[in-house]
């Protein structure tokens, strides 16, 4: 028997094919009834950080899977980073939700390499600053 909000068999597996067959730049996830961790919107190899910002809500809390490439020297690299966004406009018990089943993803979803949690402010350059921190 399944306790707390935990994310459901169709999201681990869009997560794997996320992390293997690299056919998306991002995953977008909502909790759903208070129980579940569903797919809310996928972005296919090709979008933009400005793609993944445009598909987020503007009053709702998601959780955020990216592919992030950053530079380092003349090297290009890539972290699989998982974002709680948490609009500065959302209600305390939907932040307080979301932020609860944080640690339910991150053990369901193996090989996240960084974490953040941010509101709507975010920029592409959060990521590469989290990713390039030793």
């Amino acid at each position: 028997m399944q306790i707390g909000i935990v994310p459901t068999d169709e999201a681990v597996a869009k997560f794997n094919e996320f992390k293997f067959a690299h056919k998306l730049y991002f995953v977008i996830y909502k909790i759903q009834g208070d129980k579940d961790i569903v797919i809310d919107v996928e972005g296919e190899k090709g979008k933009t950080f400005a793609d993944l910002k445009a598909a987020l809500p503007e009053n709702e809390p998601r959780y955020i899977i990216v592919n992030h490439d950053y530079a380092v020297d003349t090297t290009t690299r890539t972290k699989i980073f998982l974002i709680l966004y948490t609009p500065s406009t959302t209600p305390v018990r939907k932040r307080m939700l979301y932020a609860s089943a944080k640690s339910a993803i991150k053990s369901a979803f193996t090989g996240i390499q960084n974490d953040l949690d941010v509101d709507e402010s975010f920029r592409e350059e959060d990521l590469t600053e989290k990713a390039t921190r030793v």
